[in-house]
């Protein structure tokens, strides 16, 4: 089937507003904390992942096992480094880019085929996604996982809405190359269809999300081993719920600070929240359990990660946008419905 002329029209303004955002999150991430001047130390970390080896980071050799399954973009990096025509720092900044360009090409896909948000209101989810990715740059070296995080957010959100299992699993799978929030697919599985209507527990649904977050763990640990060998797995991410504990009560003590941790995390949800919360009447149950998979998400990132990093969040917050976009979308539409059977 050839494609429409709208069909076109609405490709071209994807590109493009997906091609400024791009331009637009990498050049902030890239100025905030002077990170620029740090490209070389940032281009040997992703090498050294490949290798299984340390890197230097502020003058300092540091080997980081929770690093050493995501190869994913170290792994197009110097695919792209072999490649030649640009130099390797070259092809950092193109393959950055381009993993901004899939991210929110992926999030406008599962705004327009899974919320039936119109063009404008996708238009508003891409311009709110990059709004939170700003709060995500507060490390001094770039992470490049980030933005992939994102955009295998947003495919499981539509391998799991589309009830496609098996693409889904894939996708865990594969995303584990890339970090090991990959098992949170599991996650959202769970919440959508592992919970009956009646709210008890569906046993066949339970066991595949279970399958689906312990078959992408597996590929992260497997993948530890293989560059970094028992070093890698025995020394796995240590959890962070000691050190969160300690951050709130430092927030508690003085909940003002202005540019705290946990500040940046409210600024960066606050107007999605709110958002969904003015259109709470018209959330359907579909909505919820996202809304449920995503406080889910947000709970295991605080035991594992340190919550003075808002970037932690990202596979949450992708939900939280898209639940606030559906809502709204939602709400459109019934709003809609009176003055059409008045005509």
């Amino acid at each position: 089937m050839k494609p429409t002329a709208a069909w076109k029209s609405e490709l071209l303004l994807c590109l493009l507003l997906s091609l400024a955002l791009s331009v637009f999150v990498c050049f902030v991430s890239d100025r905030l904390l002077n990170r620029q001047a740090r490209r070389s130390e940032a281009i040997e970390m992703e090498l050294a992942i490949l290798n299984g080896q340390p890197f230097h980071e502020s003058g300092n050799l540091t080997y980081m096992p929770a690093f050493q399954n995501r190869i994913l973009f170290p792994a197009l990096l110097k695919l792209g480094s072999r490649l030649g025509i640009f130099t390797v720092a070259g092809w950092y900044v193109f393959v950055r880019l381009l993993s901004a360009l899939a991210m929110f090409f992926a999030f406008w896909y599962v705004l327009r085929i899974n919320t039936g948000a119109g063009v404008k209101l996708t238009g508003a989810g891409l311009l709110s996604l990059a709004y939170c990715l700003v709060f995500t740059f507060s490390l001094p070296l770039v992470l490049t996982s980030d933005f992939p995080d994102a955009m295998f957010a947003c495919l499981f959100v539509f391998a799991a809405l589309q009830r496609r299992r098996w693409l889904l699993l894939l996708l865990s799978v594969v995303a584990a190359t890339n970090r090991e929030s990959a098992a949170f697919a599991g996650v959202i599985w769970f919440f959508l269809y592992g919970i009956k209507r009646e709210r008890r527990i569906d046993i066949r649904e339970s066991g595949f999300a279970a399958l689906v977050s312990v078959c992408s763990y597996a590929t992260t640990l497997l993948l530890r081993y293989e560059l970094g060998g028992w070093k890698a797995i025995g020394h796995t991410q240590s959890p962070g719920f000691k050190t969160n504990i300690f951050l709130l009560s430092q927030y508690v003590q003085h909940p003002l600070a202005p540019f705290s941790g946990l500040s940046l995390i409210l600024c960066m949800i606050t107007p999605f929240v709110l958002w969904i919360f003015y259109n709470r009447r018209a959330l359907t149950t579909v909505q919820k359990r996202l809304l449920l998979a995503s406080v889910a998400i947000a709970a295991a990132s605080l035991i594992f990660g340190i919550v003075s990093e808002p970037r932690i969040f990202i596979p949450s917050v992708v939900l939280l946008l898209i639940v606030a976009v559906w809502a709204e979308a939602t709400s459109e539409s019934v709003n809609q419905l009176p003055s059409s059977a008045g005509t």
